[in-house]
Parts: C-alpha cells; sequence; structure tokens
C-alpha cells in the first residue's frame, strides 16, 4: 500500500501489483482514486481510511470500498481496464421520497447531463439543478468507452431509486450519484456544454496518450528499478550507528517475528494509517503489541530512532509506555506494552480527541499541577498532538513544524482532522471551516460505505448504514 499510497499523493490516483513465482502467494492487483472534487489533504485522508476499511476483508482475495470521496479495490487479477461487472455492479437508495413536482423529470435530465458532460470531459463532472446535484466520475485507468458504457449503465439503474431523494451506481469503472443535498464546492459545478474537445484538452488527451504507451513500455524496467532501491536501502540499514545497535531499546527483527508468529493474520488487532499492529509474546513470556511500519527508508530510520529513544523515557499512568524499536530487518517495528481489550489507538489518543471536541481539552492536564500553567499553551500541546494523529502521514507535521508551533507564538496551528480509529457518528460533526471536507465526509457521510469481500467468482456485497466498527463482513 506504501506504493499505492505514493502515487495518490501525487496523482491523486494510481494503480500497482505485486508478483510472485510462489503458488502460495497470488498476485495482488490494487487500484485508489479520489474523485475530482476533494482536495489534496481530504484526498490523502480518505485515502488512508479507505485502506483502513479495507483491510476487514482479508484475507479474502479480493475486495472493494467505495466512499462518497474516493475508492480502493484489490483482487487477484489485472482488473484496471475493467467497466462493468454484472456479478458486483450495485445501486444504492436511500432518503425519503421527494414531494417536489416533476422531481422525476429533473432527476433524469440532470444525470444525462452529468453523464455526457462526464464522458466528454475526461471521466469527472458535476452539474446542479433546482435543488438537486449530481456527480459522475470514472476511474483513470478505464478507458473513454468504457467510461461511456459504466455511466450509461450506472444511470439507468439510479434511475430506478426514484422518487428517492438520493442514488448512487456503484460500478466496477465508475461511480455516479444524485442528491437533493449538495455534497461538492461551488467551483466545480458546470452547466451541461458542448461534447467538442477544446484545443487544450486535445493535447493533454494526446500527451496522456503518449504518456501512458511509455509508461506501459518502461513498466518492467522501472520494477527492476525500485527492487533494487529496496535492496540498497535495506543494505543501508547495515551502517547505522554503533549507538543505536546497542540500545536497550533494540529489538531483534527475528525474535518480534517469531513472537506474533510471523504476522500471522490471527495475531492482527489492529490496523492505522501508518501500519498494522500484532500481538506478540516474547521469549519470555510478555505479551506485547508490535506495530509494523510501512516506511523504511534510511533518512526516515535515523529520524525515527531519535524519536523513539526521546518517546520512551516518558512514563505516566494514562499512557501506553513504548517499550523499543526494530530498525535492522525487512521493515521497521514499534514495540508496545500490551493492554488487553483495547485499541492502542484509541487508549493513546481516543480521550483526548473526545475532550477536543467539547472544548474541555485543559481538562486533561495532570491535576498535580493544581492549575499553575499556562492554559493558553496547554491547549497549545495538546491541538499538535492530534496533529500527529493524523490518518495520512502526509498530514501530519514534522518535527521542524512542531518545534515552530510551540515557540512561535503567531505561528497558526491548523485545526486537526478526526482520528480514523474512533467512532465517527458518536463523536458528532467537526466544526471545521471547510464545509465540504473530508471531516464532513467521513463523520456524516460515512453511512454510506459500500463493501465488497469475495474468495470466489461470486461475491457477498456488504454494506452498512453504520459506522465502519458496525460491519459485519462475510465470506464465501
Amino acid at each position: 500500500m506504501e506504493a499505492l499510497l505514493q502515487l495518490v499523493n501525487v496523482h491523486r490516483w494510481g494503480h500497482h501489483h505485486t508478483k510472485t513465482n510462489s503458488t502460495s502467494f497470488p498476485p495482488v492487483y490494487a487500484l485508489s482514486q479520489c474523485f475530482q472534487h476533494l482536495s489534496k489533504a481530504d484526498c490523502l485522508l480518505c485515502h488512508s481510511q479507505s485502506c483502513v476499511t479495507l483491510s476487514r476483508c482479508l484475507p479474502v482475495t479480493s475486495g472493494r470500498v467505495f466512499y462518497d470521496g474516493c475508492f480502493l479495490r484489490y483482487d487477484n487479477y489485472s482488473f484496471f481496464n475493467e467497466s462493468v461487472d454484472p456479478n458486483r455492479d450495485t445501486v444504492k437508495c436511500s432518503g425519503a421520497s421527494a414531494t417536489k413536482l416533476g422531481f422525476q423529470k429533473d432527476v433524469g435530465e440532470l444525470i444525462e447531463n452529468v453523464t455526457e458532460s462526464a464522458t466528454a470531459k475526461g471521466g469527472f463532472a458535476v452539474v446542479e439543478g433546482e435543488g438537486v446535484y449530481a456527480l459522475a466520475q470514472c476511474w483513470e485507468s478505464v478507458s473513454s468507452a468504457g467510461c461511456r458504457d459504466c455511466l450509461e449503465k450506472a444511470s439507468k439503474e439510479v434511475r430506478g431509486c426514484l422518487p428517492s431523494r438520493e442514488g448512487r451506481g456503484l460500478n466496477a469503472g465508475c461511480y455516479l450519484r444524485y442528491s437533493t443535498e449538495k455534497f461538492f464546492s461551488n467551483d466545480k459545478a458546470e452547466e451541461k456544454k458542448s461534447g467538442l474537445f477544446t484545443l487544450g484538452e486535445m493535447v493533454a488527451i494526446a500527451f496522456a496518450s503518449v504518456t501512458f504507451l511509455l509508461l506501459s513500455f518502461f513498466a518492467a524496467y522501472a520494477t527492476y528499478a525500485r527492487l533494487s532501491k529496496l535492496k540498497a536501502e535495506r543494505g543501508n540499514l547495515g551502517h547505522i550507528s554503533g549507538s543505536i545497535r546497542i540500545s536497550s531499546l533494540m529489538y531483534k527483527y527475528e525474535t518480534l517475528e517469531k513472537a506474533t508468529n510471523y504476522f500471522d493474520i490471527s495475531r492482527k488487532i489492529g490496523q492505522g494509517g501508518a501500519g498494522s499492529v500484532f500481538i506478540g509474546t516474547l521469549p519470555k513470556g510478555k505479551n506485547v503489541a508490535v506495530k509494523r511500519l510501512f516506511y523504511n527508508t534510511r533518512q526516515w530510520v535515523d529520524e525515527f530512532f531519535n524519536e523513539v529513544n526521546l518517546i520512551s523515557g516518558i512514563q505516566h499512568k494514562n499512557l501506553v509506555k513504548l517499550l523499543g524499536c526494530s530498525i535492522e530487518g525487512p521493515e521497521s517495528l514499534l514495540v508496545y506494552e500490551y493492554v488487553p481489550n483495547k485499541s492502542l489507538d484509541q487508549f493513546l489518543f481516543g480521550i483526548v480527541w473526545i475532550f477536543y471536541k467539547v472544548d474541555k481539552s485543559i481538562e486533561l492536564v495532570d491535576p498535580c499541577l493544581k492549575g499553575n500553567f499556562p492554559v493558553e499553551e496547554a491547549s497549545k500541546a495538546l491541538a499538535i498532538a492530534l496533529l500527529c494523529t493524523q490518518a495520512s502521514a502526509a498530514l501530519r507535521p514534522a518535527m521542524s513544524e512542531v518545534v515552530r508551533m510551540l515557540s512561535d507564538k503567531d505561528y497558526e496551528i491548523p485545526m486537526p482532522h478526526q482520528p480514523p480509529f474512533l467512532n465517527a457518528r458518536v463523536l458528532g460533526p467537526a466544526n471545521s471551516a471547510r464545509a465540504l471536507s473530508v471531516d464532513s465526509m467521513i463523520t456524516n457521510l460515512l453511512t454510506k460505505v459500500e463493501i465488497f469481500c469475495s474468495s470466489s467468482a461470486s461475491s457477498d456485497i456488504q454494506s452498512s448504514d453504520g459506522p465502519p466498527n458496525s460491519y459485519d463482513l462475510k465470506d464465501k
């Protein structure tokens, strides 16, 4: 997923696959795409949330998740050019029936307009009428003909939702939605326009086509180069200073690997934006929580270990203790004390977020201080801490920025997003200045997610009108 995250960070979409010569480990193909009306920060947050949600499909061989802002899918075959799938394409209708006279006719025309506009303009369009709004989005990996076929199929099926106030078409190659409530920003709205391409659009399409051919031609070389780079980075880890090697915080990778039964899926107890958490049993019988991180470069490891040395010395009755780390294996690992029957992230950050949302974060300060501290500074420190728990690593501040936040009184601290591991519906909507941010999408529209999990040619369609932790995923 790290390679996919890098592509999404740069291009807002991407697909990636891994191949293996072993019959025990089938190839994995994955595709992720953000809808064009999302900002870059919202895109990264939505992608990270999708990764967390879709991980619940494991260990089955196929899964996909639709959010009202992004899409993520993995499978054991190359599906990138699929536009429709008769077995898995579906439609979701919601909301009470509209009583407005002529509503069905207005929606029908709007759906036709947004479908034509998206087909003519590269796969994305939003259109608004009188009290009704529509969005169409094709995946970048689908051809223009496939996009047209997908949207035409979705438009026919979504019309079946009428007279409901809202409908969604969730297809293999596209997403189509109409609603009586606005769900995109004003600068994205458009009226129906001519299907003719402008000169700039024709140049862009030609350039994209040539680029795609070149990328396809050099795909084998790129794969080889990436593997070589990974080997070099792993080799660099062997040159880390002796002080790190002899540190009491250092665990052997082999020890943690055996402790978690080689990261067996049955040992997995959590998933976050930076990695997966497994329960492990050390040789002396002590249970620990082992976090398997997604990042593993020389520069990152050096900075990471400095922070480990710092925070490992902090002890508090309400803080899960960081016991150590491992940085010399195939991936970097963090070792925490194991807290039974609790989510590690919820234990660390959940209470802080709840108090922050009700503007009572100051009550989290240690009562032993008896109020002898600057309230403004304490509130600032707690807000910065929440910024460091963002779902996507790209949204978290660097240590240099954290230092500036703490030292510069005039530095404006951005509002943190809600951590993705918390129950959004219980906490209520976020008071973000961006009315259409992913905060509101995750809080209010998380009930609109659809999940598909399958280990065979047939599949169950899994959906829920509750938050992700209420899903009852099944596997045929």
